[in-house]
C-alpha cells in the first residue's frame, strides 16, 4: 500500500467519524403534530375542539403545544384547557388568559396527576367576538427532546480510529508502533468526545461556553495517557536527535512554557472546585476562562519558541550540507 493510500485511509476515517456527530445529534428537540381540526366559529359564538394526548405515568409530565390560525385573518380568542381547568371555566370559577389575534400558539406540561389513566383530555376554545364568521385551524403538537450519544461516541471512535493509525500506516507495523497507536487512540477519544458534547453543556446550546467548561477536565484525563506516550518516546529514544542541535537550555525554556501552559488550566480547575465548595466570591467562569486564556498564550509562545529553533537547526544542516565552492 503506497502512502497515499494510506493517507486516504486515515482521512476517510476522520471524515467519516465527523459525518456521523454532526448527523446524529446527541441531543434534539421533536415535535409531532397529534391534532388538527378545522372549525367554523358563528359570529359571537364559541367553539370547541376535543383531543385526548397521552401522558406518562407519575411524576413524568408531556409537552404540548396548542395553536391556532384563522383563515380570513380575522381576530378571535383562544385557549387550551385541560379536564380540570375546562370543568372549572364551565362552572365560572376559572378565568384564563386568552391568547387573541389571527395566529398564536400556547405551551403547556400536562400531568395525570392522580388519575389512572395514561391519556388525558384536551379543550381548544375558540371565541369568536367579531361579526363575521370565522374559519379557524387548530392543532396539538407533542413536543419533546431526545438524548442519545451512540452517535457522539460512535463518531468519536472512527475519528480517533483513523488518527491512531497514523504509527502504524505510517511508520510500519510494529510492537512499539500498535502501542503508540493505542495511545494515541485513547487521547483523541477524549478530545473528541469532551468536545462534541461540548454544545450540550447549556440548553440552549453555546458552544463557546461549553468548550470553555469541558477543556479543563480534559487536559486533566489527557495527562495520564500523554505521561505514557512520553514515557515510551523517552524510552524509545526519540527524543534522542534533539541532543544533536546543540540548544539544550533554548529547548528547555520552549518546553517549559508548553508544560506551564499545559498545566495553568487544570490548575485553575481545582482553584474553581474549591471557590464553589468554599463560597468564595470569585465568578468561577471567569476564572475558567481566564486560565484558558493564559494558558493557551504559553503554549503558543512555547510552541513558537520550539518552531524558530526548529528552523535554525535545519538551516544548520543545510549549510553544512552545501558544497564549498572554491
Amino acid at each position: 500500500m503506497n502512502r497515499t493510500c494510506k493517507i486516504g485511509i486515515i482521512l476517510a476515517l476522520v471524515l467519516a467519524g465527523l459525518v456521523i456527530i454532526f448527523i446524529l445529534p446527541a441531543e434534539a428537540d421533536r415535535r409531532q403534530v397529534v391534532f388538527e381540526a378545522s372549525l367554523t366559529v358563528e359570529a359571537g359564538k364559541i367553539e370547541h375542539g376535543v383531543t385526548e394526548v397521552y401522558v406518562p405515568a407519575i411524576p413524568d409530565s408531556a409537552d404540548y403545544a396548542a395553536s391556532f390560525l384563522v383563515g380570513n385573518g380575522g381576530i378571535v380568542k383562544f385557549y387550551a384547557f385541560d379536564s380540570a381547568t375546562w370543568q372549572l371555566w364551565q362552572e365560572g370559577k376559572f378565568n384564563p388568559s386568552w391568547t387573541e389575534g389571527s395566529e398564536g400558539e400556547l405551551w403547556m406540561s400536562i400531568s395525570t396527576g392522580k388519575a389512572t389513566s395514561e391519556y388525558a383530555s384536551l379543550y381548544l376554545v375558540v371565541v369568536n367576538n367579531g361579526s363575521v364568521s370565522q374559519n379557524v385551524q387548530v392543532r396539538v403538537t407533542e413536543a419533546w427532546h431526545e438524548s442519545s450519544y451512540a452517535g457522539l461516541l460512535g463518531g468519536s471512535a472512527v475519528v480517533s480510529l483513523g488518527v491512531g493509525l497514523v504509527p502504524l500506516l505510517m511508520y510500519g507495523k510494529s510492537r512499539m508502533h500498535f502501542v503508540y497507536s493505542v495511545t494515541i487512540y485513547v487521547m483523541s477519544f477524549l478530545m473528541v468526545s469532551f468536545l462534541a458534547s461540548a454544545q450540550y453543556v447549556t440548553t440552549p446550546p453555546d458552544p463557546i461556553y461549553g468548550v470553555t467548561q469541558v477543556m479543563p477536565p480534559v487536559l486533566f484525563l489527557e495527562a495520564f495517557p500523554l505521561i505514557v506516550l512520553l514515557y515510551l518516546l523517552n524510552r524509545n529514544k526519540t527524543f534522542a536527535h534533539f541532543k544533536a542541535w546543540n540548544m539544550g537550555a533554548k529547548l528547555q525554556v520552549a518546553a517549559a512554557f508548553l508544560l506551564f501552559g499545559y498545566a495553568i488550566p487544570i490548575v485553575f480547575m481545582a482553584l474553581r472546585i474549591v471557590s464553589l465548595a468554599m463560597y468564595w466570591p470569585i465568578n468561577p467562569d471567569s476564572l475558567t476562562a481566564s486560565s484558558l486564556i493564559i494558558g493557551g498564550l504559553l503554549m503558543l509562545v512555547g510552541l513558537m519558541v520550539f518552531i524558530s529553533l526548529l528552523g535554525i537547526h535545519r538551516q544548520s544542516r543545510i549549510r553544512k550540507m552545501s558544497p564549498i565552492v572554491i
